[in-house]
């Protein structure tokens, strides 16, 4: 089947832009557009080649985070990407949690968003490298309460005394993508360091019934995710 990608955005720049970008990726790329969420969904029930979605966070009708999640539950067979113009770490958490496959911000370079659509074509996941810079602990909204299936395997990891690196290497993640999990299971937990949470495991584990059933996406993904060149 003829692998396409949608992009859904209001501007007609941005949507003309990312053909183009995608262009340079994919010489015959197939590429459909949308410049509201009732056409995104027109087009995801319609046209079952769409494999990729890059959708604006600010599309009209998507109503942000929930919209995002509402395309993850509902067409599970299609990676949703999310671009927007900000670049707030609690904001790419918050989608990173809806199940997104990729956040992208308007403001990056033209080189880089196109490593970032080259990572997301290799079916990889991109996130920024803001997400991995040391000293900084990820800021969620809400503790992300109960655990994803890939913080319960961190988790677990983290548990048998192993480092980050060591953890991305078993888990086949990034060491960038393991801090992100690890400061996720600190706030979840409400522990401030490793010992603290060794000793929350021994709990969860005496309780297996409180993890959920995990939404499809990047932080229950179990592939390799890419910020630059990780």
């Amino acid at each position: 089947m003829e692998h396409c990608f949608l992009v859904a955005d209001e501007g007609v720049l941005c949507r003309e832009g990312l053909v183009a970008l995608l262009q340079r990726i994919r010489r015959n790329v197939r590429v459909v557009q949308a410049n509201s969420l009732a056409g995104v969904i027109e087009i995801l029930s319609d046209d079952r080649s769409v494999d990729v979605a890059i959708v604006d966070l600010g599309l009209s009708g998507l109503g942000g985070i929930d919209g995002v999640r509402h395309l993850r539950t509902h067409f599970p067979q299609v990676r949703i990407v999310v671009t927007a113009t900000a670049l707030r770490r609690d904001l790419i958490v918050d989608c990173l949690r809806a199940g997104v496959h990729g956040y992208i911000s308007k403001t990056m370079p033209a080189e880089e968003i196109v490593e970032a659509l080259e990572t997301i074509d290799s079916k990889r996941i991109f996130v920024p490298s803001v997400m991995s810079e040391e000293g900084e602990e990820v800021g969620f909204r809400e503790p992300p309460r109960p655990l994803s299936e890939r913080q319960r395997e961190v988790l677990a990891a983290l548990a048998t005394g192993k480092s980050n690196k060591e953890i991305a290497w078993q888990l086949r993640i990034s060491e960038g993508t393991v801090k992100v999990h690890v400061h996720a299971l600190f706030r979840a937990l409400g522990v401030h360091n490793r010992v603290g949470a060794v000793a929350a495991f021994m709990d969860i584990e005496s309780a297996p019934a409180a993890l959920e059933p995990p939404l499809p996406g990047l932080l229950h993904a179990r592939q390799q995710v890419g910020h630059r060149r990780i």
